[in-house]
């Protein structure tokens, strides 16, 4: 094998890894999307689950308090 034949030859090694590595990053980038959707709509579920927590949370405590009253009025506490 000549000098020429070396040259080509790592031409041709070089230009498949830089092929190889254009791949892996174009899979790299829509991973990385993917994985951002999804945490996004995790972030939203979770949001929203927070709300819903707070909200439950002061009507068990009006529920208590109208408990309490009701308790009082027929005496029983």
């Amino acid at each position: 094998m000549n000098a020429e034949d070396k040259i080509i030859q790592t031409v041709v090694e070089i230009n498949e890894k830089v092929t190889s590595i254009s791949v892996q990053t174009t899979e790299l980038i829509a991973f990385k999307e993917y994985a951002t959707n999804v945490l996004d709509q995790h972030t939203v579920t979770l949001n929203r689950l927070d709300q819903e927590r707070i909200f439950t949370i002061d009507r068990v405590k009006r529920i208590e308090d109208d408990v309490e009253r009701i308790k009082l009025e027929l005496k029983i506490a």
